[in-house]
């Protein structure tokens, strides 16, 4: 087993979270910026401040270097098997909110 190059890491999760990040903006901020207008009038919520927006930003690059080094801890164990999918798939699970229903109860469906 080799060791983790955490300056590869550090760079690659770099990488990740700056297209987890135009990601967002293209979703948040074009494809879905009239739905969630109206959906913070009809609810009463006020706009994303600036605060809000850093704080997202941030978490999403830490996101990204904790995907990647997920990759870099679990390749060099398990090798380049296609089954690695299968060690992955519970985080993946959780990190995209692909839960069965009865952990879903928090997550709301849309109404105020």
């Amino acid at each position: 087993m080799g060791k983790i190059n955490f300056g590869r890491v550090l760079l690659g999760g770099l990488v990740a979270g700056l297209i987890l990040n135009v990601g967002e903006w293209v979703l948040n901020g074009i494809v879905l910026h009239q739905q969630m207008q109206e959906f913070f009038k009809r609810c009463g919520f006020p706009e994303p401040g600036t605060n809000f927006l850093v704080i997202a930003v941030a978490i999403t690059f830490v996101l990204g270097i904790v995907i990647v080094l997920g990759y870099a801890a679990i390749r060099p164990r398990f090798g380049p098997r296609s089954q690695n999918g299968d060690y992955r798939r519970p985080v993946r699970m959780v990190r995209r909110g692909r839960l069965p229903k009865r952990y879903r109860g928090w997550s709301g469906n849309g109404a105020c």
